[in-house]
């Protein structure tokens, strides 16, 4: 009798372990699209650029100079992106606003196949580009071109205009 009951305890407890219980509960995901934009100097020491154009010799006023490379941008994006530039100033201006220049003295352009567009108050897309392989928020980079021709008959001095670059999904 012993042993029948014994058996039949452990005969419970193996049907017992066989019962199943489960819960569950939803997961939930929000992803947002991530988009950023940074002017480096160079892609180490990651410090802001100043492009300063210092017009010294005659030649200089009717060909311009050109600073290659003049900014290197770094882009950190989970969706295809544009950059686009423009000014918000009205022209570039002495310290007193006493003397202008127009905004289109200053042309931009990607270094690698970009074509110079010159500066406005409205947008110039600059370039654009996707995410690398798609899958992940990917840090890129590239560099811009300035060449600035002023021609003659302006005041000398040290004129300055805003140039805003902006990055937008695709």
């Amino acid at each position: 009798m012993k042993r029948l009951l014994t058996l039949l305890s452990l005969l419970g407890l193996g049907l017992a372990s066989m019962a199943q219980t489960s819960a569950a509960h939803t997961m939930e995901v929000e992803l947002s699209e991530t988009l950023g934009i940074q002017i480096l100097t160079d892609l180490v020491s990651q410090d802001a650029v100043a492009n300063p154009f210092v017009f010294d010799q005659p030649l200089e006023y009717s060909s311009g100079i050109t600073q290659v490379a003049g900014a290197i941008f770094s882009i950190n994006a989970s969706v295809d992106w544009q950059v686009a530039f423009k000014s918000t100033s009205t022209a570039f201006s002495n310290a007193g606003a006493t003397a202008t220049m127009p905004l289109s003295i200053l042309e931009i352009k990607e270094t690698v196949g970009g074509t110079y567009a010159g500066l406005t108050q409205s947008d110039q897309v600059l370039t654009t580009g996707t995410p690398l392989l798609h899958l992940l928020a990917s840090a890129q980079s590239f560099t811009a071109d300035y060449k600035i021709t002023p021609g003659t008959g302006y005041d000398a001095d040290t004129y300055t205009a805003n140039v805003t670059y902006t990055i937008s999904a695709q």
